[in-house]
């Protein structure tokens, strides 16, 4: 375990019984992961985690689970090794098995030891690598919901075992009123009708019993997919190329992941009852041909009217629910954007514009909404309709026969129950006709998406081992980000050797940021070879390639937690020495943090993120760089909210990483120019000058 980070290890062995397991278990299933991954892989607070986190866990790093409830001594050579959680003590890892004797990792004690078969009861976890060929995450999933659909036919197939069952006790009880008025009442017998009722109540608690059950099963469905799709979904969405995901507004990007949460809210909702039940409405219309003879056609003729609706009005349906969600995600993204920018557009007096531009999307998304209600109203008022007329039909067809002798009044009154349990789920399930557009689209959108390729070509039990030097090389690089925009960059070309510092300047929209974006491998130049230590970036995987590089972007970027975690976010192994380092070159940063009530444990939230300055936040993401363990250190505008004090420590603290590490420095400020050793000066994304900074820097200045 000497790959895996010291810090990874001692927040597993003070976490829970299942937590502590984690490790012994990779050593035995023979894991040899880097220790980033399997951090990447755990849950947000490992030190409580449970069987559910753990399967989860170990299917990030490619190892399918599955749960037995066994006893420990049927545990056998071919399931070792896996997790046992008995029902009373601690976890255990049974890493090998002979014909007496199990050899374990012991949660409780730390150690592992033999200890004797037993009858103890409990739950073992088993595990196999998966088919890299086959479920690779890092490989385009082509069908992938139906795929993961077929991992649930085993809990599909016992609910339609279930509704079969369920469609054959809904006539139980018809047969039992029409007997009760055709026998009973004839007979006069008081005894019987007690039998009767105690029969009765004895299949309507067997019928209630098998809905439960099924909505269970339909509920661990919705639970389980929701959880798979939320995870693979967010997954493939880090790892997209960032020209996939930095062209679209953040607003579309929420509204596409909050239109998958649909799928999950289906299959866990009662539509997807009422239409898993319609095939099974051809029993009961059978049980009603038995019963009352003619009258079955009455029903079996609805049935046939609701399909032919059903087609007629399915273009008019993907029309309002295609408008409708592209009018919903237009409101919500113009939103994010209002209140992303709400400072700029009140220093800028522009509130009037931005209402107007509110009130017309705002008017097109209710129309959209009011058609698609319209639609609604409109099939929910001929499923009414029809259901009623049914009904009534049935009853007219039902009463002749009665009265003409062909039928009795049991069968009579036992046909309408019938016909009222067939229309019934009928009409609800067309009245939840108009989501399966919705979904069967939502279900497109995650193929589309799991489709598509990633960034991320290394498996997750590879190690990354690569270490760069930091010899940095543009050549004739051009890079253009539409087809019909100008060039962001046009033949482009430099070299920066190792432990050399590379000075980036331009006015803005020069082409700065766009040098930065491609060594980290964020866009691919269209003509020209980006190198690092003479490799093509294109052939070293972009994630690998990031660990590689401290960042820091022109925007000061936070997230929700500690001080301390988002200063480990860039190195979660760092020791407090390491942060301590770090944040000693930058001035003021670490005395601002222990002054504070809290000290590294305050927290940055969305409510509480004004409570810090500008300055604060910048030095925070510059401390993040210096605390990464990298030797390629970029810089976007690092002088962006920082005072003049300020930026000269930080230039100090550039110039001591000189030699040791290559720095790329895009920057405006005059004063840092002292501590580069190149110069590139851009112009319209041409270079205008480069080689030795003090020479370019003063045709620059000049």
């Amino acid at each position: 375990m000497n790959t895996l980070g010291k810090r990874t290890a001692l927040s597993l062995a003070n976490g829970n019984d299942i937590a502590r397991c984690l490790l012994p278990l990779l050593d035995a299933l023979g894991w040899h992961g880097d220790h980033s991954h399997l951090q990447e892989a755990m849950p947000h607070l490992p030190e409580t985690m449970s069987i559910t986190d753990f399967l989860n866990t170990l299917a990030n790093l490619k190892f399918e689970g599955r749960l037995y409830n066994i006893y420990l001594n049927a545990i056998d050579q071919r399931t070792a090794p896996c997790l046992f959680v008995p029902k009373r003590g601690n976890a255990i890892v049974v890493v090998a098995v002979n014909a007496e004797m199990l050899l374990v990792y012991d949660s409780q004690s730390g150690e592992y030891r033999h200890i004797p078969r037993s009858k103890q009861n409990g739950v073992a976890v088993l595990f196999q690598a998966m088919d890299k060929n086959a479920r690779s995450l890092l490989k385009q999933q082509p069908e992938w919901f139906r795929r993961v659909m077929l991992r649930f036919r085993h809990v599909v197939s016992h609910a339609a075992a279930v509704s079969l069952l369920i469609s054959i006790l809904s006539f139980v009880s018809p047969l039992f009123v029409g007997f009760i008025y055709d026998g009973v009442m004839v007979s006069g017998s008081p005894d019987s009708l007690l039998y009767l009722g105690t029969g009765m109540l004895f299949f309507v608690l067997a019928d209630a019993g098998f809905r439960f059950l099924r909505s269970h099963l339909f509920l661990y469905v919705s639970s389980r997919l929701g959880n798979i799709i939320g995870n693979e979904v967010f997954r493939r969405l880090l790892f997209l190329p960032p020209a996939f995901t930095e062209t679209a507004n953040v607003g579309a990007q929420v509204a596409r992941i909050k239109d998958f949460e649909t799928v999950r809210e289906f299959f866990g909702g009662q539509a997807l009852i009422a239409l898993f039940e319609l095939p099974f409405m051809l029993i009961l219309i059978l049980a009603l041909l038995f019963i009352g003879g003619r009258v079955a056609l009455v029903p079996l003729g609805a049935m046939l009217l609701f399909i032919a609706f059903g087609f007629a009005i399915m273009p008019a349906v993907r029309r309002n629910n295609l408008t409708t969600a592209q009018s919903g995600s237009e409101k919500q993204s113009f939103v994010l954007e209002l209140l992303a920018n709400m400072r700029a557009i009140r220093c800028a007096g522009s509130s009037s514009i931005w209402l107007r531009r509110y009130r017309d999307i705002s008017n097109q998304a209710a129309q959209d909404s009011f058609a698609m209600a319209r639609l609604n109203a409109l099939i929910n008022a001929f499923s009414y309709g029809l259901v009623t007329c049914s009904g009534l039909v049935t009853l007219m067809v039902g009463v002749h026969d009665a009265i003409i002798g062909t039928m009795s009044v049991g069968s009579l009154v036992a046909s309408m129950m019938l016909v009222w349990r067939i229309l019934a789920p009928l009409g609800t399930g067309f009245s939840v006709f108009t989501q399966v557009g919705r979904i069967m689209r939502s279900i497109g959108q995650v193929d589309r998406l799991m489709n598509m390729g990633l960034e991320n070509r290394q498996e997750a039990n590879l190690v990354i081992a690569r270490r760069f030097q930091g010899r940095l090389a543009f050549n004739d690089v051009s890079i253009r980000y539409q087809p019909d925009a100008p060039a962001a960059l046009l033949n482009v070309k430099f070299v920066v050797d190792p432990g050399e510092v590379l000075i980036l300047v331009g006015h803005d929209g020069a082409g700065k940021t766009t040098v930065l974006k491609l060594l980290l491998g964020l866009y691919s130049p269209q003509v020209g070879r980006v190198l690092l230590d003479n490799i093509n970036v294109r052939q070293i995987d972009p994630v690998q390639l990031r660990h590689a590089i401290g960042y820091a972007p022109k925007d000061n970027f936070s997230f929700y937690g500690s001080l301390l975690q988002n200063l480990k976010f860039s190195n979660t192994n760092a020791s407090d020495a390491d942060v301590t380092r770090a944040l000693q070159r930058v001035v003021g940063l670490e005395e601002e943090i222990l002054a504070m009530p809290e000290g590294f444990d305050t927290r940055i939230k969305i409510d509480t993120m004004s409570q810090f300055s500008a300055s604060f936040l910048k030095r925070l993401c510059l401390a993040r760089v210096f605390l990464r363990d990298a030797r390629i250190l970029l810089f976007d505008e690092p002088e962006t909210g920082l005072s003049a004090g300020e930026i000269l420590r930080l230039r100090d603290s550039l110039a001591e990483l000189r030699g040791e590490y290559t720095v790329v420095l895009a920057t405006h400020e005059p004063s840092l120019f002292a501590i580069a050793d190149k110069m590139l000066w851009l112009e319209s994304g041409r270079v205008k000058s480069f080689g030795n900074a003090l020479d370019v820097s003063q045709k620059y200045l000049g």
